[in-house]
């Protein structure tokens, strides 16, 4: 009986042991790429640089341990065509199932990125969902950056994205959500920024924050951090971060956002819109250099959400400001909750929806709370 059971048990194992060898073997001939980047050359070639996973095993007869990550470029008259060469050169196939990000230069940008898109998205392993960046430089110099903290740098970016995302100072645009604006007819497309910056005494850092803003599939300007964070309070995306205000006695105060949600309503009279933009926000106060007891005096909680308010407000019409007089962009898709709200009107409108988007007023009211003063009252001196 023992001898059938064992001769049951080699009949069942076999298999299963060829098979992960064969799992191996196409594992060890695929190069898993962690980031990608496309830019376009002078002479009009697409430049795609790769960050590949490092899968050679360690030579224990070397003390120096071999890197997690290995990059590589190729060029080619199309995005595929370039990623084709690189398979070539490798002697093995890219395998699009664990980037974390892709990095379009500003050259590329500027010139139009759809048939990266158009590439990146019909890959079968490619996942749609991963964050799509834009450089001012090159995505060269963005996907071959290394740094001393971290063994896999995409992971980096990955962690910095994370944070910023939440504080509103970067959006989270997916190669889908990119290509799903480029078919809005109202919607102006927009980015992530990434830059590096360069420091004299100290490595590298990446910079995660910023807006590219696109017409159509070319890069027509950017938001800069505070723009972008004027943006995301009109999508509801700023959960977490903090909000410095100065008093009129030149006072300091921090509040730290717990939280925000914007509604937004296109009001129509006498044929004529109005989008009607209502924010609320909670926060904690987090430090404070001005004179003032808020748990002993209620009534000044009420004046330094009043401070708040418009400090939001200001941030706002900052981003307002730059997409509707300076871009001309709408970034806020003010033309899609129109159509949705009231498509008999959006119909009259709709053929001059680029010069009615400039001029269009929006009235925007803030309403923020404290929730928590902090474990003391006055400020430490």
């Amino acid at each position: 009986m023992k001898k059938f059971t064992a001769i049951i048990m080699i009949i069942i194992l076999v298999p299963s042991i060829t098979g992960c060898s064969k799992t191996k073997q196409e594992i060890n001939n695929l190069s898993i790429l962690l980031a990608i980047g496309f830019d376009l050359t002078p002479e009009g070639k697409y430049l795609f640089t790769a960050q590949i996973l490092n899968t050679q095993k360690q030579n224990y007869r070397s003390k120096k341990a071999p890197s997690s990550v290995v990059v590589f470029s190729s060029e080619g008259n199309s995005p595929y065509d370039a990623m084709n060469h690189m398979s070539t050169s490798l002697g093995k196939n890219l395998f699009l199932g664990h980037t974390a990000y892709i990095v379009v230069g500003s050259r590329l940008a500027e010139n139009g990125i759809s048939l990266v898109l158009d590439s990146a998205l019909r890959s079968p392993d490619t996942r749609p969902n991963r964050p799509l960046l834009v450089t001012k430089g090159n995505a060269l110099d963005i996907v071959k950056a290394v740094t001393t903290d971290e063994k896999i740098p995409a992971n980096v970016i990955d962690n910095i994205l994370r944070f910023q995302i939440d504080k509103g100072y970067v959006p989270l645009t997916s190669r889908l959500d990119f290509a799903t604006a480029l078919e809005s007819k109202t919607a102006a497309p927009i980015a992530g920024m990434i830059n590096l910056e360069k420091n004299i005494n100290a490595d590298n850092t990446f910079k995660v924050s910023g807006t590219a803003v696109f017409k159509k599939d070319k890069l027509i300007g950017y938001l800069d951090k505070k723009e972008t964070r004027g943006m995301q309070w009109l999508n509801s995306r700023v959960k977490a971060g903090n909000l410095v205000v100065q008093t009129k006695e030149n006072g300091i105060i921090s509040f730290d956002i717990l939280e925000s949600k914007t509604t937004i309503k296109p009001i129509v009279k006498n044929n004529n819109v109005t989008m009607q933009v209502n924010v609320k926000e909670k926060s904690n106060i987090i430090e404070m250099t001005e004179d003032i007891d808020p748990m002993k005096n209620p009534e000044k909680l009420k004046k330094l959400s009043e401070l708040q308010n418009k400090a939001i407000k200001s941030e706002i019409d900052l981003t307002l400001n730059t997409a509707q007089k300076k871009l001309k962009a709408d970034i806020f898709d003010f033309g899609g909750k129109i159509h949705r709200d009231n498509p008999k009107f959006w119909n009259t409108i709709k053929g001059n929806w680029e010069k009615i988007f400039p001029e269009l007023k929006i009235e925007v009211n803030v309403d923020s709370s404290i929730k928590r003063p902090g474990i003391i009252s006055k400020p430490i001196r």
